[in-house]
């Protein structure tokens, strides 16, 4: 297992291709705290494909244009699971969901449990 301290984030890479971001409370994610942990995921995952998990707290929001770069962002995952605690964000992601054009399953959970769960069975 791998564990990668970032200022906005923490980013697990466990033995079983899972890649886990964890990002913190109570801040503004801004692009570059983005693309940090999309350089982690592509660093660190050897061309193949993992499965990934994002945890996004209540008291985390995104911008506009770390969103626009997230939607844009060209490496693939086998599948992504967003755990959103904040109704608002999970709003915002709903939205966001229909116009990303992924050819990989993503889906949004209220419990990190859940998440795992759907993940485990890709």
């Amino acid at each position: 297992m791998l564990v990668i301290e970032n200022k906005n984030s923490k980013v697990t890479l466990t033995e079983g291709k899972l890649f886990i971001a964890e990002y913190a409370d109570k801040v503004c994610l801004e692009k570059e705290d983005l693309e940090i942990v999309v350089n982690n995921y592509d660093d660190n995952t050897n061309d193949e494909l993992w499965r990934v998990l994002h945890v996004f707290p209540k008291g985390t929001t995104v911008t506009s244009r770390a969103r626009d770069y997230a939607e844009s962002r060209k490496k693939p995952a086998k599948a992504e699971a967003f755990v959103i605690e904040g109704v608002g964000n999970r709003i915002l992601f709903r939205f966001y969901q229909k116009f990303r054009s992924v050819k990989y399953p993503i889906k949004e959970f209220k419990d990190r449990e859940s998440a795992l769960k759907w993940l485990a069975q890709i």
